[in-house]
């Protein structure tokens, strides 16, 4: 699984996608204005269960299927995010795209970027040392397949959604993070 937000690939771009329920043909400069944006990286606290909490959505990550615009990278580390902090950063995105090129027109239209990593700091604010990197933060990591967002599962690695489901890259594959609260 090739990411095509590393290359800021946009082809295939079709029509019938939506932003906020209006179709592409109906988006304006206004509609784009006013689309929810990611939360500032100041409110993102962990809640006091959260280890509980991230141990929930990596249990459910293990039997979801891959898929675009529901369950891939970027959007299971905001549902970690969400269970561990209460605010999904990337509620703007859900249900936007159905494909790889889709993902990369949303993230462009909602966000202004056009890679992954610049996506996921739009998300989860300021990065910080992937060495640092604690358990429930966000990480990207050089998958065979690509670039993938991940999150920081402690002993296991790292939790990446991939197209044969979650799978544990060693933590030592980190390229970049973010703090997750």
């Amino acid at each position: 699984m090739s990411n095509p937000m590393a290359r800021g690939d946009a082809e295939g771009a079709g029509e019938g996608e939506v932003l906020n329920n209006l179709p592409a043909s109906q988006i304006s400069l206004k509609s784009l204005k006013s689309a929810p944006s990611a939360p500032p990286r100041e409110t993102l606290r962990r809640r006091w269960d959260w280890p509980e909490k991230l141990a929930a959505v990596l249990k459910a990550a293990r039997s979801r299927p891959f898929e675009w615009g529901a369950h891939d990278c970027v959007l299971f580390c905001a549902a970690a995010t969400e269970a561990m902090c209460g605010i999904d950063p990337a509620a703007a995105l859900r249900g936007v795209y159905k494909s790889a090129a889709g993902e990369v027109r949303a993230a462009k239209r909602l966000f202004g970027v056009s890679t992954l990593a610049d996506l996921a700091a739009a998300l989860w604010g300021e990065e910080s040392p992937p060495a640092r990197a604690r358990r429930g933060d966000v990480v990207l990591v050089e998958a065979p397949e690509g670039e993938a967002l991940g999150v920081a599962a402690g002993a296991p690695g790292i939790a990446v959604v991939t197209r044969a489901g979650l799978a544990f890259a060693p933590a030592r594959s980190a390229r970049r993070a973010w703090r997750c609260g």
